[in-house]
């Protein structure tokens, strides 16, 4: 595909949001150059304005949306599970874009433009709610057993922290049916995350991190599970975002 301009343009007017001192959110919309997912059409969106830090997290849950000769992009009920209402994880750095991508069905051959894009986007802020960020201290001792918390059986979730059989590994196992965990981390005794990034295979709704080398000293781990106060959640409605044309068009 080749780049096009930015066509679609949503406006989140202050005191939406509902945060300390809230500040005009814009939400871009244009089709990325290249084939991002191969066999889709992929629509980024990208947002601009203040108080963008304290997003971890995007999800666009889509209820519409058609190419200007009328098709439905929107992926049949189980794709748009997979892909759109799962969580972006964000880590903010003020010289790259808070964005996402959202994959969607081939327009039609002879469409110019997603004639409209509507739904709603969340906005993942755990600040708003500490209750979301779940702890659990000491996981040498707690290791061969699941992880015990009122958070976690209301979501569902279940996590196991073992050592591999071979060479001893730490390796953290989750089953996550509904898929509510957005992030997990292992932070040492000063709080601060365990700089070893794990090697994750995915089975299903489960998924399994394998760490190398030994826990830290007085290891913990971090769970981020949403509650309703740490998601805000917008209305979308993008409107002509230029398609890109073939050549010879």
């Amino acid at each position: 595909m080749k780049r096009l301009g930015v066509f679609g343009l949503f406006l989140v007017m202050a005191g939406t949001w509902g945060w300390g001192v809230p500040s005009d959110i814009q939400v871009k919309a244009a089709v990325p150059a290249g084939d991002p997912v191969p066999g889709n059409l992929v629509v980024g969106l990208t947002l601009s304005g203040k108080d963008l830090k304290e997003v971890k997290g995007l999800r666009c849950i889509l209820e519409k949306a058609v190419d200007d000769t009328g098709k439905n992009l929107l992926e049949k009920a189980a794709g748009l599970t997979a892909t759109n209402q799962n969580w972006t994880l964000i880590v903010y750095d003020p010289k790259v874009p808070v964005a996402m991508q959202l994959p969607l069905d081939l327009p039609a051959a002879g469409a110019a433009a997603v004639k409209e894009l509507s739904g709603r986007l969340e906005i993942l802020t755990p600040v708003h709610d500490p209750l979301c960020l779940l702890s659990f201290s000491n996981l040498a001792a707690q290791l061969d057993r699941e992880l015990s918390d009122p958070n976690l059986k209301a979501a569902q979730i279940k996590i196991k922290v073992t050592m591999t059989k071979k060479r001893g590994k730490p390796c953290v196992e989750v089953q996550d049916p509904l898929s509510k965990l957005i992030y997990l981390e292992i932070v040492d005794v000063q709080n601060k995350e365990w700089t070893v990034l794990p090697s994750i295979t995915s089975n299903g709704t489960s998924r399994t991190y394998i760490y190398a080398g030994s826990l830290p000293e007085g290891a913990s781990l971090r769970a981020c599970v949403p509650t309703p106060k740490s998601i805000l959640s917008v209305p979308l409605n993008l409107k002509n975002i230029a398609l890109p044309q073939k050549k010879g068009q």
